[in-house]
């Protein structure tokens, strides 16, 4: 399957695999692909390209090919200033925008918190949903304020909510990229094409504009830690089918 598919790749046997992890970016992705030539047919990978709706339908394609555990793997964005980019986020709930909470598999959520602890810096406190980014203290204190989620992101909530509707088990695992102050550059979201890939010619455009060139320094450093971080687990948790709970029926 092409390595853009904003369906679904990553295991030769999509179909049949238990175990689905969603991405909305090519970075993303990039940091669990080398790992999966290597797994067996439980894992699959979707990349869905940015936003709820995109998301949505990545997470209800891999539910309708067998998925019974969806997870929510990538970056996010800080919502208070305690929370430095590398800070892993597995929240025990994902609020959406409409105000509805989908909480995480309490046993799988457990797993992971055992397994990663001692390793990383962990956060579980409440992860938003968003439609579009948040850049800047201001409107990154004002939803933390109005809602008490410490990070967010465009995607998680979406997944979520596939997952409830279809019976199937849900985690999120984020790492924070930008921290709270942070302050991206105009148009940073045209950077990303639909499917979730680099746009080259838009991100050479920023970086020939000067008064982009501190935010994209600091972003830079940002992107380095939560990558290193991503990858990381990746290792740590692709030969352990994420510490994915035994079904009832395999009990």
């Amino acid at each position: 399957m092409p390595a853009d598919d904003p369906v679904a790749a990553g295991s030769p046997s999509a179909a049949g695999s238990e175990l689905a992890i969603i991405v909305a970016l090519g970075v993303e992705r990039a940091t669990l692909q080398p790992h999966l030539a290597r797994r067996a047919a439980r894992i699959s990978l979707h990349q869905s390209g940015p936003g709820e709706a995109r998301a949505a339908t990545a997470a209800r394609a891999a539910l309708a090919r067998g998925a019974t555990a969806l997870i929510s793997w990538g970056l996010a964005g800080a919502l208070e200033p305690g929370l430095d980019p590398g800070t892993v986020l597995l929240p025990k709930e994902v609020l959406a925008r409409s105000g509805t909470v989908f909480r995480s598999d309490a046993l799988w959520h457990a797993n992971l918190h055992a397994a990663l602890h001692a390793e990383f810096v962990l956060e579980e406190r409440t992860l938003l949903g968003v439609s579009d980014v948040l850049s800047g203290r201001e409107r990154k204190t004002h939803a933390a304020g109005t809602t008490g989620a410490v990070g967010v992101d465009m995607e998680s909530a979406a997944i979520a909510e596939a997952a409830q509707l279809g019976g199937a088990r849900f985690v999120a695992l984020r790492v924070i990229f930008d921290a709270h102050a942070d302050l991206l550059p105009p148009h940073a979201d045209r950077w990303i094409d639909e499917r979730g890939n680099r746009r080259i010619a838009a991100a050479i455009d920023a970086a020939l504009t000067p008064a982009d060139w501190p935010a994209l320094w600091i972003l830079g450093q940002r992107y380095r830690t939560a990558r290193r971080v991503l990858d990381r687990l990746a290792r740590r948790l692709l030969p352990t089918d994420f510490f994915l709970p035994a079904s009832a029926d395999s009990a």
